[in-house]
């Protein structure tokens, strides 16, 4: 889309709109990292949804073992996308997430993403009696309708 810079007030709507839409548009990457012992369920990333958006998102969760039973340096990578908005002040996944890639060298580990209140929240799962290093990289495309 080409854009023009107003030439006029009677321009600028139009130019704005177009502007506010190319904005909106934008990707937005976050990245996140957290670590886990045992097997507790863990908040990697929590996103807030905006009301009058629709939102794509696009995430990679890689893993790997640093201390604990088994094998130091196992590793695991979880890729998905999603679409989300608000409905009633809720966060919603619209259908269900499409999970891309989801491999593991310990079957235990696990990456999932749900909503809560008014977030996204990713939330990773270690096993027992291991440490586990995690990274989560989540793209984010919203537009204003």
């Amino acid at each position: 889309m080409a854009l023009q810079v107003p030439r006029g007030d009677s321009d600028l709507p139009g130019w704005y709109e177009e502007v506010v839409g190319v904005v909106n548009a934008l990707p937005v990457t976050v990245q996140a990292r957290a670590t886990t012992t045992d097997n507790t369920p863990t908040v990697i990333v929590s996103l807030p949804i905006l009301s009058d958006k629709v939102y794509h998102f696009s995430y990679t969760i890689a893993a790997r073992q640093m201390a604990g039973s088994g094998t130091i340096g196992d590793g695991a990578c979880y890729v998905g996308q999603l679409a989300a908005h608000l409905v009633s002040g809720v966060a919603t996944i619209i259908g269900s997430a499409a999970s891309l890639l989801g491999v593991e060298d310990d079957s235990n580990w696990n990456a999932t993403v749900a909503g809560s209140g008014n977030q996204l929240q990713w939330t990773v799962t270690g096993a027992n009696s291991k440490t586990i290093s995690w990274r989560i990289d989540v793209e984010a495309r919203w537009i204003s309708v």
